[in-house]
């Protein structure tokens, strides 16, 4: 934006105007959108992103608006993270605690018909936490998706979680769960703040 003095406002007259380098103009004036020595609609714009090109909406609006969204969408985003690698840390844990490799914490699960039912557990786990993190990521860039997805996916999550106690994964339910909490968390925060 560079100021204009020789561009006028066909509208209004006023010398005050703003300069684009696409040879458009606004009045500082009366908010005329011109683009050279005639007129813009005002639908046409706000379509050509005129309509932001103004100091004061420039620097005042994101700050307020966008702040609330963005703790909701790091939250989302940090559950979402907490559950795709649930499987990964859970196993992790175990085997250092108890001081054993990760082979030798998965080979009872994979000895008998449990590896089925662990395999599409962890793809759903896996599936589950990679959509939040996609819908953490959409509420931080301020592209909002539908309000009850946060919830979905923070109860679809805790479902999954809750069914690997049935496989006796207890690190892997407790990392899913607070993963799933961090979820609900950002939902209600959603649901609060805007």
């Amino acid at each position: 934006m560079i100021p204009a003095p020789e561009m006028k406002c066909p509208k209004c007259g006023s010398g005050d105007t703003l300069a684009f380098s696409d040879g458009s103009g606004r009045c500082r004036t009366c908010g005329n959108a011109f683009r050279g020595a005639g007129h813009l609609e005002a639908s046409s714009a706000a379509a050509a992103g005129l309509g932001a090109a103004t100091p004061e909406k420039a620097s005042a609006t994101p700050r307020r608006l966008r702040s609330p969204k963005l703790l909701v969408g790091v939250l989302g985003s940090f559950g979402g993270l907490l559950l795709v690698l649930a499987i990964p840390i859970g196993i992790t844990a175990v085997a250092g605690l108890v001081g054993l490799r990760a082979e030798a914490v998965l080979a009872p699960i994979f000895q008998g018909y449990q590896a089925v039912a662990f395999c599409f557990l962890a793809m759903a786990l896996f599936g589950v936490g990679f959509w939040g993190l996609i819908v953490g990521y959409q509420h931080a860039a301020g592209d909002i998706p539908l309000g009850g997805t946060l919830l979905t996916v923070a109860i679809c999550g805790l479902v999954i979680c809750a069914l690997l106690i049935l496989l006796r994964m207890l690190f892997v339910t407790a990392v899913g769960g607070v993963g799933g909490v961090l979820l609900l968390l950002a939902w209600y925060l959603d649901r609060r703040l805007v």
